[in-house]
């Protein structure tokens, strides 16, 4: 790898930026996608209502959600208008084309989504406005059209791992250590939250840490009191804890069209594209990776491998959706040059194991295996890499990871992707798959209860994961099975039931368990 080691991180931001010029700049392209939407670049307000002025339609069936969530796809990853707002969409522009070589594609709306640690800082440092710049002390090099991105890290103080490199976390403060692809780079990892997120943040200083804890207590104190909720307060200095946003809330109206809606946050995977992989069927950016030990990495082109989506909206309450290149662990002849004219072909093998349409089978989806490859073990119990901690700098000849997805993808959401594959012919996004969505159960609804609830009375799925993101917890695992542990600052034991008096505490975002104090 090639290092840029900190002198300070000023130093180390202006080093990098000596690099930029390694990479084409991005030159949007006339392809048009064939696309249902006559606004595509517009984050659907809720399932089956795109914007907030339509009229909301009854969800009434999964498929719906499915659409949904590929609607949202495509708005968070039209291109950013160069020279515009954060998240601001470029309507003139199409999707990221099908490019050749190591061409890099420009920024994508998420890519301009706040970072964790550019808003939960000392509350000192605020008011912080949307459209702030953040300090170069958290950046390698300041991204824009262009230029390399920084994939920075999860966030600022949630524990001493690496969570830029290491998986998500298993048990409280144990993360399942990172991923190797069939390179030997290890796969990165960063998350972000929507203008709405942000400013519901600000505006109620949830910011702060001791903020949050006061505002949990007085919401707790009601409830036990009064047996119900209180109603959600539009004032600044509310007392009591206010839920999250779903896109219905006064202090959103003045919000830009294309960021009126509730919260979105994503999480996103990447790999450094290298030997056998094949460059245009990634959507692909110049990157910087900020390692454990504050050294630069990079340049890279680095491609993008996972992203998982949390949207709460009025309609569909929570949804989480989550997607992965195709290539990750298998060979799909549906998505190249064997079916379809004009799409890339397929690389040699699977960005995560060596096979090719016929995967190997390892127990509980992966291998472990030493460098280069050798003396690979099945997943098993406490078998799992090493986890890596801020501070610590990366292992020389790291282990292997060979991944195979345990769960194959429902064939309700093949049948949907097979429709947005062949609305996205021509756009480098031809080459993602969703792998499925996870909401409140459709077929037996209920209004009191969200999707953290495990079981399939309340959940329309109780095993959904992404590859590249929890490659070691893939049976018996989904996005709500983590995130029902997730709650601001100040809840404790016993933690509070679901239902319709606590659900406002039940964020199922871990975001706000960043907030700090000045101290």
């Amino acid at each position: 790898m090639k290092m840029i080691h900190r002198r300070s991180r000023f130093a180390a931001a202006a080093a990098c930026l000596g690099l930029i010029a390694a990479f084409p700049a991005f030159a949007p392209r006339a392809d048009a996608q064939r696309l249902e939407s006559s606004m595509p670049w517009i984050m659907p307000f809720d399932v089956g209502q795109p914007l907030p002025t339509s009229p909301a339609k009854a969800i009434t069936s999964q498929r719906q959600v499915y659409d949904f969530m590929w609607e949202s796809f495509v708005a968070i990853n039209w291109p950013q208008l160069n020279g515009g707002n954060r998240a601001q969409p470029d309507r003139n522009a199409t999707l990221a084309h099908w490019g050749a070589g190591l061409e890099s594609e420009g920024p994508v709306v998420w890519q301009s989504y706040r970072r964790p640690n550019e808003v939960f800082v000392k509350p000192k440092q605020w008011p912080i406005k949307w459209n702030d710049m953040p300090s170069l002390q958290s950046l390698c090099a300041t991204p824009g059209i262009g230029q390399p991105m920084t994939v920075n890290s999860f966030s600022t103080n949630y524990s001493d791992f690496s969570d830029g490199l290491n998986q998500p976390f298993i048990q409280a403060n144990y993360p399942t250590g990172p991923v190797t692809d069939q390179n030997g780079n290890y796969l990165r990892y960063e998350v972000g939250m929507n203008q709405a997120y942000f400013t519901y943040v600000g505006r109620y200083r949830y910011y702060n840490a001791n903020k949050q804890v006061k505002a949990v207590a007085r919401y707790i104190k009601f409830v036990e009191k009064r047996g119900k909720a209180p109603a959600p307060s539009n004032k600044r200095k509310a007392k009591r804890f206010q839920p999250l946003p779903n896109g219905t809330e006064a202090y959103l109206r003045n919000l830009p069209d294309y960021a009126r809606q509730g919260i979105v946050e994503w999480k996103a995977a990447w790999k450094i594209l290298g030997a056998d992989d094949v460059p245009e069927r990634f959507y692909r950016r110049a990157a910087y990776f900020l390692n454990p030990d504050g050294s630069c990495a990079g340049p890279y082109v680095a491609g993008l491998v996972g992203l998982h989506i949390h949207r709460v909206t009025k309609n569909g309450g929570h949804i989480g959706a989550t997607f992965e290149q195709v290539d990750n662990t298998s060979l799909q002849p549906e998505y190249s040059s064997h079916k379809v004219p004009g799409a890339a072909g397929l690389p040699p093998h699977a960005s995560l194991n060596p096979g090719g349409e016929t995967p190997p089978a390892y127990p509980n989806g992966y291998a472990i295996c030493g460098p280069l490859g050798i003396g690979c073990q099945s997943g098993i119990g406490g078998n799992l890499p090493a986890p890596i901690k801020d501070g610590q700098a990366l292992p020389g000849a790291p282990q292997l990871t060979n991944v195979v997805r345990a769960v194959p993808i429902p064939a309700e959401v093949q049948d949907v992707n097979a429709k947005w594959r062949s609305q996205l012919k021509g756009s480098v996004w031809f080459y993602y798959q969703m792998i499925g969505a996870q909401n409140r159960n459709i077929d037996v609804p209920n209004p009191d209860l969200g999707p953290g609830v495990r079981g399939a009375q309340v959940s329309n799925t109780t095993n959904l994961i992404n590859t590249t993101l929890e490659s070691y917890t893939q049976r018996g695992w989904s996005c709500a099975q983590c995130h029902q542990n997730a709650f601001p600052l100040g809840v404790s034991q016993p933690l509070p039931p679901f239902g319709q008096a606590w659900d406002p505490l039940h964020t199922i975002s871990f975001l706000l368990q960043n907030a700090q104090t000045n101290k």
